[in-house]
């Protein structure tokens, strides 16, 4: 789902990262792999990003406007249209 609105809405505006907590450089290299995610993928190692962002959940989104602020921060699992909607209206 991540890929396919990344794809869609992916631009000089927008750009994704995905963040993997919890879990071995190993498993989320595989994650990246097997559902064939073409945005930047980092491993936190130690959790400095989710204590950066103050996240304890996962999935955990963090929507940052062209200011480089963060507009919107959603914890849960969001639709693929619920994730489209969001981004397009960062980049309106």
């Amino acid at each position: 789902m991540w890929e396919r609105v990344y794809r869609k809405v992916k631009g000089p505006r927008v750009e994704f990262v995905g963040v993997a907590l919890k879990d071995t450089e190993a498993a989320s290299r595989e994650f990246v792999k097997t559902y064939g995610l073409t945005f930047p993928n980092g491993y936190d190692d130690g959790e400095r990003v989710a204590r950066a962002y103050a996240f304890v959940y996962q999935p955990y989104y963090v929507f940052i406007n062209r200011d480089a602020k963060i507009a919107s921060a959603f914890r849960g699992t969001l639709s693929e249209q619920e994730l489209t909607a969001r981004v397009q209206a960062l980049t309106r």
